[in-house]
């Protein structure tokens, strides 16, 4: 699969930036989306980042003169996007070099365009459109999807390192299954390859929309068998081949009760342990109030609007 392939080159390139702080005082230049990514990078493999440094005043972490107080025998510093221009200069003069105890993000990926600077929230989707030409997970805007209405929402991305965050707290079986309601261009799809998944699903609405969808799974060699375009409320029997379903706030009134209801259902069709992994959970009411489920865990997120993410948990215990 060219995904996998992309994301092993991807992994090898991060396993590079490991080894080169490796035993180090690790400290972050810039912090911002691009910073936050490789801070979320470390967490996850139970490294330690031990400074961010960020002159911009609305970030509370240490500025740039810091970085006086450091050894240049005994630091690395990894220099993100959002570090001024006049970055290496400053770092030279302190007897920090590139390649000797500086490392350049920009050598894993090459940086956006400098007003989008917000899409590392996206990097593996940002990695795979500069890798695979024709493959669009942009954002839509509200002006140009056809199908918005009071209970269907805009398409919206998920921000990656939040959604491994979450995935991170599974352990991800052989036979596990997971459904993308509102699933948009597929931008979640790769992480749920990457976190584990083999068999994924989705439905979206908007058939321009759906239609990015599909073009982008062909391109990345992903199967399309499970994507459907059509109204979420009409998925019955469908959804029982799947365990683990993901909300990002797709829909919220009577089509949100509709879909849960649906799940319910499903659940008691065929007994099983059942995930629903609900971000922005705007209309979490809904699903407590049907008693069928309980909440196993909330989980802190940097996602748009809500800061927590809800995991709901359906089985005989």
């Amino acid at each position: 699969m060219k995904l996998l392939n992309l994301l092993n080159t991807f992994d090898t390139k991060i396993n590079q930036l490991f080894e080169f702080t490796s035993g180090k005082t690790v400290a972050i230049y810039g912090y911002g989306y691009s910073g936050q990514f490789i801070e979320n990078v470390y967490k996850r493999v139970n490294k330690t980042i031990d400074i961010i440094i960020d002159d911009n005043p609305s970030v509370y972490k240490e500025d740039s003169y810091y970085i006086r107080a450091l050894d240049p025998a005994t630091t690395a510093i990894i220099v993100t996007f959002n570090a001024a221009q006049n970055v290496l200069h400053y770092l030279n003069s302190l007897g920090f070099f590139v390649d000797k105890n500086v490392f350049l993000l920009k050598n894993i990926i090459p940086p956006p365009p400098h007003t989008h600077e917000k899409i590392m929230q996206n990097i593996f989707n940002y990695y795979l459109e500069i890798n695979v030409p024709g493959v669009d997970f942009t954002k839509i805007e509200v002006d140009n999807v056809s199908s918005i209405n009071a209970n269907n929402h805009v398409y919206g991305l998920s921000v990656d390192y939040s959604l491994i965050n979450i995935l991170d707290n599974f352990v991800i079986k052989e036979n596990d299954a997971i459904f993308d309601f509102g699933c948009g261009k597929g931008g979640t799809f790769p992480i749920f390859i990457k976190c584990g998944f083999k068999k994924i699903g989705g439905v979206e609405l908007d058939k321009e929309i759906y239609d990015t969808l599909i073009s982008n799974m062909n391109l990345l060699e992903i199967d399309t068998v499970g994507f459907y375009n059509c109204d979420a409320t009409t998925l019955f029997d469908i959804i029982d081949d799947y365990n683990y379903f993901y909300m990002y706030d797709p829909f919220e009134g009577e089509i949100f009760e509709k879909v849960i209801q649906n799940i319910e259902e499903s659940y008691y069709r065929k007994k099983r342990e059942i995930f629903i992994i609900y971000t922005c959970p705007t209309c979490a009411k809904y699903i407590e109030k049907r008693k069928f489920c309980h909440v196993s865990k909330k989980i802190m997120t940097r996602f748009y609007g809500y800061k927590e993410a809800i995991i709901y948990k359906i089985s005989e215990e």
